[in-house]
Parts: structure tokens; C-alpha cells; sequence
């Protein structure tokens, strides 16, 4: 079995079309001729979404990893091959879960795929009625979102935005009035007038940035309350705002 998969085809690259290894673990209980039909069927998969398969890698396991699929061992070998020969794409032929696809895609140089996104891609790419694109649509949405779950902060540091490590900021950026420039010290100007405002009793309010001064927005049943205390409030803004205005349009809770 070792033998038979782990061999190159003879498949040249041809313009416009990816070139895929395809990747399974094969288990203890499995029977091999079993084994070899799921990865005959990926193969046809991957040529259904114009991908051509030029090698295969197997690996007996009691069970996959379930960090990196297969043994670390195994997937630096992947990762050399897919280097040294340009793949495009690897292909798992069980279901990748979301932390093993993460730590793969950190060794690999190329894109990770597993069998079932591999089937989605097909059906998105076949979908032609507005039914049946709306449902494949809501499976591809099922399938990504744990996926995604962690990312936000990641490809923030990535792209060198001060918001990584804050991921509350992303919120608060909403109460900077469009064409203002985002920057951390607006951001924790923010901040520290909402928590000082919580402080004070306010609930279900927004901050928003004006210039240099800030307008704060509140609930209808809040609205007397400012009056109240509004000596309170303008000690506990001023060193960050020029200024505060009350508007007197009740907040309608949405963001």
C-alpha cells in the first residue's frame, strides 16, 4: 500500500489548473483496499474541480492526529514535496477539524483543503437556481464559521493594526464618525468616558466622538438622569473632551 500511494504520477503542470497531492491516514481496523477506493474517489473529486492529484501520501495510524492529522514526521514530508515541486493545494480525505487545519496550514506552503470543502467548492461552482445556491451557500456558512472563530486577532497582527490585542476596540471603533481617523488614543478616549459613565449608573448609551468633543447618546428613560447628574458627567469627561453634548434624540438600541 505504502508503495502504490506514495508514488509520483506523471501529471505536467498545465496552465490555469492546480496540482494537488491528496492525503489519508489510514487506520489500524481499516482495510487498505478500502483505504485506496476513498482516495481513488478524492482524486475524482479534485478532477470534477478541475485540480489535478500528482502524488499521494498515506500513513497507518491507530486514529488520526488530532493535532496535525498525521504524524509530524509525515506532514514535514508533505510539506517538502508540496515546497520543491510548486503543489498548489493539499487535500485531506477525512473532515479537518478547525484546530487541525490551523496547524497544518502553518507548515504547509500552499493551500490546505479537506474532502468535505472540497465537496462544497464543487456544488458552489455547479449551483445554477437562486434554492439551490442559497442552501449550498448555508452549508459552506456552517462549515466555515467554527473556523473562523480566532481569526480576528490573528490577521490583525498580521496586517500591523493596534487593535489585535483588544478585540473590544473593533465595537468602539463605531463611535468614530466616519472620514475621522481611527487611531488608540481616540479609541481609549472612548473607553474610559463609557466605562466612566457606566460608573455613574448609565446603561444601554453610546460615546460618540465630535471633532475634539463627544456626544452621548442615551436611552429616553436616561435622559433625566443626565440632567441630574450632568456636574458628575463633565468631571468625568473633560480632561479626554473639549466638550459634551447631550442629544436629546432618544438612542435607539442597534450598535
Amino acid at each position: 500500500m505504502e508503495n502504490k500511494d506514495n508514488t509520483t504520477k506523471n501529471v505536467g503542470r498545465e496552465p490555469g489548473r492546480e496540482r494537488a497531492v491528496a492525503v489519508a491516514v489510514v487506520r489500524d481496523d481499516q482495510d487498505p483496499r478500502q483505504a485506496a477506493e476513498y482516495l481513488d474517489e478524492l482524486e475524482f473529486l479534485a478532477e470534477t474541480a478541475d485540480i489535478a492529484t500528482v502524488k499521494r501520501f498515506t500513513q497507518r495510524l491507530p486514529q488520526p492526529s488530532s493535532r496535525i492529522y498525521v504524524g509530524p514526521g509525515k506532514l514535514e514530508e508533505i510539506a517538502d514535496y508540496c515546497r520543491d515541486e510548486e503543489i498548489d493545494v493539499v487535500i485531506f480525505d477525512d473532515e479537518l477539524s478547525p484546530a487541525q487545519t490551523r496547524n497544518i496550514e502553518k507548515a504547509m506552503p500552499c493551500r490546505v483543503l479537506d474532502r468535505t470543502r472540497l465537496i462544497l467548492d464543487i456544488f458552489m461552482s455547479r449551483a445554477r437556481t437562486a434554492y439551490a445556491k442559497t442552501q449550498v451557500q448555508l452549508a459552506n456558512y456552517q462549515y466555515m464559521l467554527p473556523r473562523l472563530r480566532g481569526w480576528g486577532a490573528a490577521l490583525s497582527r498580521q496586517a500591523g493594526l493596534f487593535t489585535w490585542d483588544k478585540p473590544s476596540y473593533a465595537c468602539l471603533a463605531t463611535r468614530v464618525p466616519a472620514g475621522q481617523a481611527i487611531t488608540r488614543d481616540s479609541l481609549e478616549k472612548v473607553e474610559r468616558g463609557e466605562d466612566a459613565l457606566a460608573r455613574l449608573g448609565f446603561r444601554d448609551f453610546r460615546l460618540r466622538l465630535t471633532g475634539g468633543g463627544a456626544r452621548l447618546q442615551l436611552p429616553e428613560g436616561q435622559l433625566s438622569l443626565a440632567l441630574e447628574r450632568r456636574t458628575e458627567i463633565l468631571a468625568a469627561l473633560e480632561s479626554d473632551f473639549s466638550e459634551i453634548a447631550l442629544d436629546l434624540r432618544p438612542r435607539v438600541p442597534i450598535d
